[in-house]
């Protein structure tokens, strides 16, 4: 979600459907090998879902590619509706982020050396290397700054749901997550 109002203040609303793309990989792989590898340290072995595949967000990015692409015009109060509905995202997003934060131990969170390593690749390292790759690609500019936005943007706070959800170490996950 903190991917959606970066990327819309840099390159404008328009650059938002790049984000969209962005998104549907995300979902796809958190709900396949995202949800395994979760599983793998947790009492419950869970099974591939294509129900739970299928979600709102993966639904939702598939009518945006639609509505994108076929040039559909939407009425002006749904796109009102869905303007107020997307900036509600981000804070509650932040309330399921702050619910984390509040019980997890945040000098905890900050002694882990590995999550510290973790964040530090995962939020710098790899965007850092990934920028200095796509500068030898022929793909547009604004498409390379939306993935490069996107690929720095910290994990959602979906994955502490999902670590509780499937009897993971949600304290590891919040802590990642703070």
């Amino acid at each position: 979600f903190m991917g959606i109002p970066v990327v819309s203040s840099i390159y404008g609303p328009d650059a938002v459907i790049y984000v969209s793309f962005y998104i549907l990989i995300y979902n796809l792989l958190l709900y396949s090998l995202g949800v395994w590898l979760i599983s793998q340290n947790s009492d419950q072995n869970a099974k591939f879902s294509f129900k739970k595949m299928l979600n709102t967000g993966v639904i939702a990015c598939l009518i945006s590619f639609v509505i994108f692409g076929l040039q559909i015009k939407t009425p002006a109060a749904v796109g009102t509706f869905m303007g107020y509905v997307g900036n509600a995202a981000v804070p509650m997003s932040m309330i399921v982020i702050g619910a984390s934060m509040a019980q997890a131990d945040l000098k905890e969170a900050f002694r882990d050396v590995k999550m510290m390593l973790y964040c530090l690749i995962k939020l710098i390292v790899i965007p850092v290397i990934m920028a200095v790759v796509v500068q030898f690609t022929s793909f547009d500019p604004l498409l390379e700054g939306v993935f490069i936005i996107m690929l720095s943007m910290p994990v959602g706070s979906i994955v502490t749901l999902l670590a509780e959800e499937y009897g993971a170490d949600r304290t590891l996950s919040s802590r990642g997550i703070v």
